[in-house]
């Protein structure tokens, strides 16, 4: 109302800034046009406030527990979670990191919050599709494992429940409290616990043992077909220091997430609930948020239909992401999780590479390439232009086959249980 709005819209953005969550105000109608009656607050700048303090005994108890796990452990590790970068603090994660000196691996939904070039990186842990796989045993055999934010035990994260995971061994660094074995510490900020953290953390003076992958190999050239194969490799040498990728739910996830970015490079992507059709609309958000570098997204077809009218309003505004729009012409990914030859699965036959122009979107360079040819000489262009891209890449619907059936049966339960 007009008498308790500047109040509540106070209390709604201090809750909103403390959880670290959306939060959504709600006027009628005929609210909307009345005065407001009292005293506008004269604030400060939400960035020079802190989210939420801590309790000094609790506090001090956690972090020397932490410290004395850490400096017990023979082979420890680390897990660094997107939630640090929802939390605002995936800098002090790396830091802590690379302070310790710790080997440290992401989940594929964390992917791209660290910068996967710094020494400590291991790669991603998915337990049997860790890449590289010798980021499994460096996780699951470790002794104290430090949770920096929150891993979150889902089916795409654990490799569809894979996981040998002893989370009895981890230290878990939660938004406000910390957990080791049964001890609770509660009322301890995150920000808070990070920073004592690398204040008083003792380094590793062993070096981390990684295998580094490198880039990867580039294969096919003049008029061999596009495929993923070609596809990936030649995506990884384009991206600079400052870009951010947007990795939509499909096929393509998989592909990306065992992918090596560049220094400097961060990701988005949407592993949680794995919402295909999530990936438009969020690179249209990125591309609008960021002050530099560019905003690549990679989405398959199928996805891309779902939320393709984001296209207009890119072009309402004027951001200018690169797209790749991958087209095999089905949901791929629902055709690996049984078997193939679903007619519901099949795509209506669009042509994407016509569809910027139809959406008002103003000097985009769109293109449809089939070869590795057209594919080396989009990318060349997309470099030349500067300005917003967007190229459907021919992939073939061959390439989506059914995962093996007992990893079917482990993430969705398919088979009837045994006796016993």
């Amino acid at each position: 109302t007009p008498d308790n709005c500047i109040e509540e819209l106070e209390r709604v953005i201090r809750e909103a800034l403390r959880q670290s969550m959306p939060a959504y105000i709600v006027i009628s109608q005929a609210h909307g046009v009345m005065p407001v009656i009292g005293t506008p607050v004269q604030g400060i700048p939400l960035a020079g406030l802190k989210r939420q303090r801590s309790d000094a005994a609790e506090l001090e108890a956690a972090v020397a527990t932490i410290l004395a796990k850490l400096g017990a452990a023979e082979r420890p590790a680390a897990l660094v979670t997107a939630l640090t970068a929802r939390y605002g603090v995936a800098g002090k994660a790396a830091e802590l990191v690379s302070r310790a000196n710790l080997p440290t691996a992401q989940t594929p939904y964390d992917k791209g919050v660290l910068d996967e070039s710094m020494p400590q990186y291991l790669g991603l842990y998915s337990a049997a599709a860790s890449q590289p796989p010798s980021v499994r045993e460096a996780i699951e055999q470790a002794d104290v494992i430090l949770d920096i934010g929150g891993v979150l035990l889902t089916e795409l994260n654990t490799g569809f429940w894979g996981s040998a995971l002893d989370t009895g061994r981890a230290v878990c660094i939660h938004e406000t409290w910390v957990r080791s074995g049964e001890k609770v510490f509660l009322n301890v900020a995150i920000e808070d616990v990070l920073d004592a953290l690398i204040a008083a953390v003792a380094p590793r003076t062993a070096p981390v043992e990684r295998d580094d992958p490198g880039l990867l190999e580039l294969t096919g050239s003049g008029d061999d077909p596009t495929s993923s194969v070609n596809f990936y490799p030649r995506l990884q040498r384009r991206l600079k220091a400052g870009d951010t990728l947007v990795i939509e739910t499909g096929t393509c996830m998989f592909h990306l997430n065992g992918m090596r970015l560049p220094a400097g490079v961060h990701a988005e992507g949407q592993g949680l609930w794995g919402s295909i059709g999530w990936g438009t609309p969020a690179a249209l958000g990125v591309a609008m948020a960021k002050t530099e570098g560019r905003t690549w997204l990679v989405t398959g077809d199928g996805s891309h239909q779902l939320t393709l009218n984001e296209l207009a309003v890119m072009g309402r505004y004027g951001v200018t992401p690169v797209i790749f729009v991958l087209n095999n012409g089905l949901y791929g990914v629902e055709d690996v999780i049984s078997e193939r030859g679903h007619g519901y699965d099949d795509l209506a036959p669009v042509r994407y590479h016509l569809l910027p122009e139809a959406m008002g979107c103003k000097d985009w360079l769109s293109l449809r390439v089939s070869t590795v040819a057209e594919l080396d000489a989009a990318l060349d262009a997309i470099d030349a232009h500067g300005g917003a891209a967007y190229v459907e890449v021919m992939i073939p619907g061959e390439e989506s086959q059914p995962l093996p059936d007992e990893v079917i049966d482990r993430g969705y339960k398919v088979q009837t249980p045994g006796v016993g």
